[in-house]
């Protein structure tokens, strides 16, 4: 309220009595009315205005307050009046804390005048201008409108990306009306996503229809996109600006910066598209992706059929040494479906083989674990419940496990985590379920890898390393998985750190993973060759290998037992070109059981490239 009121002298004429009291009653009345409509005035009053600004909107008036450098605030109290002839009603009261309100309680026709005032602890009190207050109109309803408005600021950017999510749907759904509803919001999420890779493509619900996206390769169709959902924004801005609490300065950057997202986000799927698509034609027509108890204790093998066109009339089998169930599809099912079979508790492992080949081998985890998923690109991690219907990315906790280094010869695997916690967190690597090792992190700012080597018994066919965590309740808690084989000399690393699996030539425990130092990977498109699985497998006799370079590199190729020995050299370090190669390799004398069929591939300036093929011989 303001306290200016003008001095009137009083004449000392006997005649302007009576005028004089009028004019004093009219004051007094004045004074009275104006106190009992905004509030009592404080003697400590202080003079200072608070800076208060308006925006119109669709059926609301939002109010956007600044105070001065009085801290101590009690409460700030929204007045408002619909004329200049009419006294302020208190409408609100807000937290010392706010400083924007939306009044919706409205009528477009009309105008309306604001006050704010901040009470203090000590009873004293800014305000705005009362003389000449601030006002405003409502815009014309149109529609309903649909949001609260919450003072959040965090909550309500993603209100706003609800907005934008749901207007890409539409605009989507244009482009493309095949989508059903689920294949939209996956799309949807990948669009919106800020990290640039967290998610691969192939980890979404799209596999059945990935070619449904070769739309976003379209530069005149991203465009699109971005035009639209401008105009889309524009449009809705009087509708959801204000009761989000934003001022259209505010909206306007946030169109902005979703705007240069999405327009970043778009180029980079399309790019990220074609890799995509190029690694599932690559990979096999059916392959594993979990497994898990069913309802009568029984293990049950999830697979995921991505080119049913590929097994047509063919044989596809579970097999575990001479045991093997044979897998019938259905001719409803298509790519993208799961298929779920039962297979005899007794297996350690199961091999998935398509007519007498090969193409897949999963360890089995025993029968009173949680249920195992399998990523495409070769990622274990254990589920709470069975849901099945998607194939998530490995969720990265402060530490993860980074190498992996069997050395059969001596009987030690050596592992190494590497992250950086924000607290002080005990970390533990267990070798199924003993507890092996275990250290404790501090905050760090910079990566930090701890490393440790063991001796292990090689009385099973595969051992489970898992990496955990104690948690609130001081209980060991699972980050993730990683199955080895002890009898088979590897290295395995994550390449660059944190990121995927990738066989490499040498260790680098408690260093760095360069990701040039390395250019295969086992689980993605190689850049050097692909070995393929041995075929016939298992065999009697003779069994073929084959190789494709993809480009000239100097290659060896020899065969090896379980215990890691060569037995024989098929190639010494000779060069080759780019081009496809078959060897054959007859067991001979050698007993049944387990041998490697391993190749290494040197290009300049890489590290040499090592990879294994598990073979099973039986005489």
């Amino acid at each position: 309220m303001c306290d200016i009121y003008n001095t009137i002298e009083i004449s000392p004429h006997p005649g302007s009595f009576m005028k004089v009291l009028k004019l004093y009653i009219i004051l007094i009345f004045l004074i009275l009315f104006t106190s009992a409509s905004y509030g009592e005035k404080s003697k400590d009053s202080i003079g200072t205005p608070v800076e208060l600004e308006l925006f119109s909107g669709v059926g609301s008036i939002l109010l956007v307050w600044e105070l001065s450098s009085v801290t101590n605030v009690d409460s700030i109290i929204i007045y408002r009046r619909n004329s200049i002839n009419l006294p302020f009603e208190k409408i609100a009261v807000v937290p010392p804390a706010q400083n924007r309100y939306n009044d919706v309680s409205v009528n477009e026709r009309k105008r309306y005048f604001y006050c704010i005032k901040a009470m203090t602890g000590d009873g004293k009190q800014i305000h705005s201008s009362i003389e000449t207050p601030p006002f405003s109109r409502s815009m014309y309803v149109k529609e309903t409108i649909l949001l609260k408005s919450i003072f959040d600021k965090d909550l309500n950017v993603r209100i706003f990306d609800d907005i934008v999510f749901v207007l890409l749907q539409n605009d989507i759904y244009r482009i493309d009306p095949s989508l059903n509803m689920e294949e939209l919001n996956a799309v949807c999420k990948l669009v919106m996503q800020k990290k640039i890779g967290l998610h691969p493509w192939i980890k979404t619900p799209l596999l059945r229809n990935i070619l449904h996206f070769d739309w976003m390769d379209s530069q005149s169709i991203q465009s699109e996109l971005v035009y639209n959902l401008k105009a889309y924004l524009l449009k809705l801005s009087p509708t959801y600006r204000n009761q989000l609490l934003f001022t259209p300065d505010e909206w306007s950057e946030l169109v902005k910066a979703k705007l240069n997202h999405l327009q970043k986000r778009l180029l980079d799927l399309s790019d990220k598209i074609k890799s995509d698509y190029d690694y599932l034609t690559q990979l096999p027509p059916i392959t594993f992706i979990g497994q898990s108890e069913n309802a009568s204790m029984l293990l049950d093998i999830t697979l995921l059929l991505l080119n049913p066109e590929e097994i047509e009339d063919k044989k596809l089998i579970l097999q575990y040494g001479n045991e093997h169930r044979k897998i019938i599809i259905p001719d409803e099912i298509q790519s993208g479906d799961i298929i779920t079979e039962q297979i005899p508790s007794h297996w350690q492992q199961v091999d998935l083989v398509l007519s007498e080949q090969v193409i897949q081998n999963m360890p089995i985890v025993p029968i009173n674990s949680n249920t195992v998923m399998l990523t495409l690109d070769g990622e274990y991690y254990f589920l709470k419940s069975r849901d099945i219907s998607f194939i998530p990315s490995l969720t990265r906790h402060g530490y993860w496990l980074n190498e992996i280094v069997v050395l059969p010869e001596n009987k030690i695997i050596s592992f190494e985590i590497a992250g950086k916690s924000k607290t002080i967190t005990d970390y533990g690597i267990f070798i199924n379920d003993s507890l092996v090792w275990e250290t404790t992190t501090l905050p760090a700012f910079e990566l930090k890898y701890h490393h440790a080597s063991i001796s292990v018994k090689n009385d099973k066919e595969f051992l489970w390393i898992h990496l955990q965590f104690r948690n609130e309740n001081d209980d060991w808690e699972l980050i993730e998985s990683r199955p080895c084989l002890p009898e088979a000399h590897s290295i395995q690393s994550r390449v660059p750190d944190g990121e995927s699996w990738k066989n490499v030539a040498f260790s680098t425990l408690g260093e760095k993973n360069e990701a040039g130092k390395t250019i295969s990977n086992q689980t993605i498109i190689p850049e050097v060759f692909v070995l393929y699985q041995n075929y016939p497998n298992p065999f009697n006799g003779e069994t073929g290998i084959k190789f494709d370079l993809i480009q000239p590199a100097t290659i060896s190729l020899y065969i090896s037992d379980a215990s890691g020995r060569i037995i024989q050299n098929l190639i010494e370090e000779e060069p080759f070109e780019v081009g496809s190669f078959s060897f054959s390799w007859h067991g001979g004398n050698h007993s049944s059981g387990i041998y490697f069929a391993t190749i290494t591939a040197q290009v300049n300036g890489y590290i040499p490239l090592v990879f294994s093929r598990k073979m099973i011989y039986l005489k």
